[in-house]
């Protein structure tokens, strides 16, 4: 018996030492970057001061495709020969390298206004689509400036039929029930403006930034590994009292 408590009190902080070790050393302890994760969050700047904050969640793998649009409708497929006969008005591919994901979900509230954009949360090949969000997440925890990490895609002119393609994000309020009343377009080198369309005099604009946040099962990875080493220290305690 004497042996085996001996055993045991070896093994034991042993055992923990190592896969307290695996489990932290898998997971971030300080920085993480967008290409470990797939989540992040929004800050708004004016002058200098917040005005307001967001998140955004993105795919974790990149989309490829060919955006296209017909006289009555526009599709996302993976397969653009399926539609050679129909003759599309316009076109855009997205491909592997261009390391598109896809945005998932975004709010944001900027100077007491709920905000969100009215897009396309998820593309299935073949079907219709109105707005994608793609974002390009780096290897590098803040959002740099310039560097084509936002993009979005949607119908442009109706009555043309034609894309429109732009480096940057439309938020709209979403508390009003109106998409017009106010609308914060972000662009990818950093700056947003805000205005209401019936008010063309109100105008607010500044910078804005982003930051990779850990995913959840990160944070419960590092707090799982800190729980088992306390349940083995006290394992332990109770040995030495025997």
């Amino acid at each position: 018996m004497i042996q085996v408590q001996h055993i045991s009190r070896v093994l034991i902080p042993l055992i923990s030492t190592i896969v307290i070790g695996k489990i932290l050393k898998a997971q971030p302890t300080f920085a993480i970057t967008f290409e470990e994760t797939n989540q992040g969050s929004l800050s708004f700047y004016n002058q200098g001061e917040s005005i307001g904050n967001g998140s955004f969640e993105y795919t974790s793998n990149p989309i490829t495709g060919t955006f296209l649009t017909f006289p009555d409708d526009a599709i996302f497929t993976q397969d653009p020969n399926q539609f050679n006969d129909n003759f599309p008005i316009d076109s855009f591919s997205i491909s592997l390298e261009d390391n598109f994901h896809l945005i998932t979900n975004i709010q944001a509230q900027i100077l007491g206004s709920e905000l969100s954009p009215i897009f396309d949360n998820q593309l299935i090949s073949g079907n219709s689509f109105n707005t994608a969000l793609l974002f390009n997440p780096l290897d590098s925890e803040f959002f740099i400036p310039n560097s084509d990490q936002i993009f979005s895609i949607g119908i442009g002119d109706a009555f043309s039929g034609t894309l429109s393609t732009f480096d940057g994000w439309l938020l709209t309020d979403s508390n009003s029930g109106n998409a017009a009343d106010f609308q914060v377009l972000l662009s990818d080198d950093g700056r947003f403006f805000g205005f209401i369309v019936e008010s063309p005099e109100f105008g607010v604009g500044g910078t804005w930034t982003a930051q990779a946040v850990p995913e959840p099962l990160t944070t419960l990875g590092v707090g799982t590994a800190i729980a088992f080493g306390a349940g083995f220290k006290r394992h332990l305690g109770k040995s030495k009292k025997k």
